[in-house]
């Protein structure tokens, strides 16, 4: 079904992160609290890495939804709490208005405005509100990414579980799921390999307790 598969992800992305002193991307950073909560070493590792960041930050969200068929799978998957509001129906001038009145109601005009609306099959829409924020927190390097179904295993169990891992053994254990992504029948003879040789150079070797970290998205 369509709208399925637009709010679905088939698999996640494992990044490997790497603490460093100042700004490498513009947004590559992560915010103290949301480290600490997630981390599953004790947040003392990297004590001396904690510093004061100035971030971009999302920090209110619309949701527009276009039917109550929409609306039932979005309720069955959770996403409505991820959402300050919800607006459901068409997207025209009236529901513009009434976006409107709400905004200049919650204070947010002066926040920077990003909307992406699908208005093409009108499943959905979002509206995010931005500004610049001082607080706690890490700036970090992108030193590996695994893409596709790395952390699920057949069964559907996810390597990471929505933590933060800062332990070389869970970068180890990436190594048995692999495989199971990147066959040789489609990868071509030398496809597992270089996999192989490009998961062992940019997870392994490079790894530094303290200061590297997993996530998985």
């Amino acid at each position: 079904m369509k709208i399925l598969n637009s709010i679905r992800k088939d698999g996640l992305d494992v990044y490997h992160l790497k603490i460093e002193d100042k700004k490498q991307l513009k947004n590559d950073h992560i915010e103290l609290t949301e480290f600490e909560k997630k981390t599953n070493v004790p947040i003392s590792v990297y004590e001396d890495k904690i510093k004061i960041i100035s971030i971009k930050k999302m920090l209110h969200r619309i949701l527009i939804y276009a039917s109550m068929e929409v609306k039932q799978i979005l309720e069955q998957h959770g996403i409505f709490g991820k959402y300050n509001i919800s607006f459901g129906g068409a997207y025209n001038e009236e529901m513009k208005n009434e976006i409107e009145e709400y905004v200049i109601k919650n204070g947010l005009s002066k926040m920077k405005r990003k909307t992406r609306i699908k208005a093409d099959d009108k499943i959905i829409g979002t509206i995010e509100f931005y500004d610049t924020i001082i607080t706690k927190g890490f700036y970090y390097s992108r030193q590996g990414l695994l893409r596709g179904n790395i952390t699920k295993k057949k069964n559907q169990n996810i390597l990471l579980n929505g933590k933060i891992s800062g332990n070389l053994s869970d970068v180890e254990d990436i190594k048995k799921y692999l495989d199971l992504d990147y066959p040789e029948y489609l990868y071509g003879e030398k496809g597992p390999q270089q996999l192989l040789d490009y998961y062992k150079k940019n997870f392994i070797d490079s790894f530094e307790f303290g200061r590297s970290f997993l996530m998985d998205y």
